[in-house]
């Protein structure tokens, strides 16, 4: 893969250690970048940005398709507030 996708990892012990824990096992196991949801959200908002920044995959790099779609967000009347796009963090090359 050239992107892992890790959206809910506190489920496995102390969330701040997860996150690290997931993204090494993903970089030993070959892939060489890891999007990281640092903090859970039951909001609409994930689904807007994973369907968009897969869709800008196409065409952006990882970083660039990321940003994007989390200004896209940030400009929508909806989910301005930082909560719901600032959560995402790209770990890798």
């Amino acid at each position: 893969a050239k992107v892992a996708v890790l959206s809910h990892v506190s489920h496995i012990g102390n969330y701040s250690t997860a996150q690290l824990a997931m993204s090494w096992a993903w970089f030993v196991a070959g892939a060489p970048d890891v999007l990281v949801n640092r903090w859970e959200t039951k909001s609409p908002s994930n689904a807007i940005l994973m369907k968009e920044f897969h869709s800008r995959l196409r065409t952006q790099r990882l970083a660039g398709a990321l940003q994007q779609s989390a200004l896209n967000l940030r400009n929508s009347a909806d989910y301005r507030h930082p909560f719901y796009w600032s959560g995402w963090i790209l770990i890798g090359q």
